[in-house]
């Protein structure tokens, strides 16, 4: 169509054509004697173009046939021209606050029909289309601002300081404070293992509970302490001490509170029944493996690492650019395996809740089923909020997480010793001879031993009243 126009011009031929007024050839004959001219028509209409003729007919040989009825004449509808993007400039897998602008400027782009004519001018003026653009952009720099979103340009700059600094020192202090109370019980039941009340609670379960809420107390100051400054090892270590903090813990609960539903109900029924020791602890250590693996394949297969958080402040620097502010948080590639670690956690408090309802029947012959019971109990309480906590993750922040969690696992710890390890150090004339009691009150003798190379750790068959000690 161009080598048509340009040799019309050239024999000083009469031509009309069909052509589109953004082309360069427009600039190209614009201000000559050989300039286009739009020629008016009638306005366009259904029955007009129901009129024409086929693309066929118009290269007949017959000029009646490519003419058509008249009926056919009429101007052409504008046409809007459509912008082609890639699907890959949305960049919906990068957060809000880091995302290009590039998709949202493109959208926002327009550009009038004279800035094309002018664009074109250049184009026919300079050595490369490339540098007739460029220099088109500069001059009209202000203009095609006003496409670029709000808030662009953005810079990126570590968090100064806390973001939640009351909430940072609160939660660090006090999963310090929980760590030195298991630290402090746990010598209270060496100081008080001749006393009845902790004697016949057996000081190695009661350690092993300790050294869980101990565990689980440590994660907490290192996921508390380092929310501004997370690492890999940090968050791997704090995940590991928590999960397996736990599990020592109610695998304990676990294997303790079966071993006195056992006596008891061998107590019923008149019977002498020997726990092992070492079953026993064998029982926790399997239990406790278990863990360990699944920790060691979450590991080595999606590590619970150091993630980055952008997030608006709203500022600006001195350079007018909009400040992102960044901060760390942990995080896997899959939420699955913290879902599962935490449904591993309710398995385990569903047992020892099974095994504590078996208990209520004995709470009259067993003292410490009472405050066991309550402890399991406030443990479920503690794993629902957390459970709540972590659904709603996608509306809360990162950093707001971490703390939370931490103040929730410590609140379990700290609810656990004063439940159940607190009334064992408190004076009382209370007689702890429930080992050797009946539903009536009466002494039955050889109902229960556990072997042990330590005589002193025997729980005894049978005694005299006496007060504790």
């Amino acid at each position: 169509m161009k080598e048509i126009w340009r040799a019309a011009n050239a024999t000083r031929s009469n031509v009309m054509m069909i052509y589109y007024n953004t082309d360069s050839i427009f600039e190209e004959f614009m201000g000559s004697d050989f300039e286009f001219m739009k020629v008016a028509l009638p306005s366009p209409s259904e029955e007009c173009f129901d009129a024409r003729i086929s693309i066929a007919d118009r290269c007949s040989e017959s000029l009646e046939v490519r003419r058509g009825d008249k009926l056919g004449v009429c101007d052409q509808t504008s046409t809007k021209l459509k912008k082609l993007l890639g699907s890959k400039l949305r960049n919906e897998d990068s957060p809000p606050a880091v995302k290009s602008p590039a998709y949202d400027a493109l959208t926002n782009f327009r550009i009038s029909e004279f800035q094309l004519t002018q664009l074109q001018r250049k184009v026919r003026t300079k050595d490369s289309e490339r540098e007739a653009v460029c220099e088109w952009v500069v001059e009209h720099l202000d203009k095609l601002s006003e496409f670029i979103p709000r808030t662009f340009p953005r810079t990126i700059e570590p968090l100064e300081g806390y973001k939640y600094k009351g909430l940072h020192f609160f939660s660090v202090i006090f999963s310090s404070i929980a760590a030195v109370l298991m630290v402090l019980t746990a010598a209270m039941v060496h100081i008080y293992r001749e006393k009845k009340a902790v004697k016949y609670a057996q000081t190695e379960f009661l350690h092993l509970l300790l050294f869980g809420a101990f565990s689980v107390c440590i994660g907490c100051i290192i996921l508390a302490a380092n929310t501004n400054d997370q690492t890999s090892a940090s968050c791997l270590a704090a995940q590991w001490l928590i999960n397996l903090g736990y599990t020592v813990e109610l695998s304990a609960t676990i294997v303790k509170v079966a071993a006195i539903i056992k006596l008891m109900n061998a107590a019923k029924k008149f019977r002498k029944v020997t726990l092992v020791r070492s079953h026993l602890f064998t029982t926790v250590f399997i239990i406790f493996l278990a863990a360990a693996l699944y920790m060691l394949l979450w590991t080595l297969l999606d590590p619970y690492k150091k993630a980055d958080e952008y997030f608006l402040k709203g500022g600006k620097n001195d350079q007018d650019e909009t400040i992102v502010n960044l901060q760390h948080y942990c995080s896997s590639t899959s939420s699955a395996w913290i879902y599962i670690s935490i449904a591993w956690r309710v398995v385990l408090l569903f047992a020892t809740t099974v095994l504590t309802v078996q208990m209520r029947g004995i709470h009259e012959n067993v003292d410490e089923s009472l405050t066991l019971s309550v402890m399991i109990y406030s443990h479920v309480v503690f794993l629902l909020l957390s459970l709540i906590i972590v659904f709603l993750k996608d509306s809360i922040d990162n950093q707001l997480i971490a703390y939370t969690v931490t103040i929730v696992y410590c609140l379990d710890s700290i609810a656990a010793v004063l439940i159940y390890f607190i009334p064992k150090f408190l004076p009382s004339n209370k007689q702890w001879d429930w080992m050797v009691s009946t539903k009536d009150g009466g002494p039955v003798s050889n109902i229960s031993s556990l072997k042990s190379k330590n005589p002193s750790s025997y729980i005894p068959t049978s005694h005299n009243s006496s007060n504790d000690p």
